[in-house]
């Protein structure tokens, strides 16, 4: 048995090696001030029969480059919470959506030291999508 989810082609499987279908929703927790670390809302989208959960992050609170960094604290304190309700946890930077000149600074983002240092903690049961739609709504015709 394996110790990690792992992949195999295009499928997903869990560590005992079924096959994972994610079922989920999508939330937007770096915006969310009344429940910042998700302790209410996993429980609830957990009976919702979500084995899943995308959680929303950004590298700045309101988007702006300039601005000040989110909290990687809080960012740990919502893995944890998602896995205490047995949900997979999806990270996604949301800092590049619609703009692909964007996705280096989200590179940046995943191979600084700290964040480097959090990914290996809730390695097991964590996917990281590097950046949500970057680039995909860039194209004007």
């Amino acid at each position: 048995m394996r110790e990690t989810f792992f992949t195999d082609g295009r499928d997903l499987f869990d560590p005992t090696g079924q096959k994972v279908v994610l079922r989920g929703i999508n939330k937007m927790s770096v915006w969310d001030d009344k429940d910042p670390v998700g302790d209410a809302y996993f429980a609830e989208i957990r009976k919702t029969q979500a084995n899943s959960v995308r959680i929303v992050w950004t590298i700045t609170k309101d988007l702006k480059p300039e601005d000040a960094q989110t909290d990687l604290d809080t960012l740990d304190a919502l893995i944890t919470n998602a896995r205490k309700n047995q949900l997979i946890r999806m990270i996604e930077l949301h800092d590049a959506t619609g703009d692909l000149d964007r996705l280096p600074k989200l590179v940046d983002y995943w191979v600084q030291p700290k964040v480097v240092d959090l990914i290996p903690k809730h390695r097991a049961y964590l996917l990281v999508n590097i950046g949500n739609d970057a680039g995909r709504f860039g194209v004007v015709v």
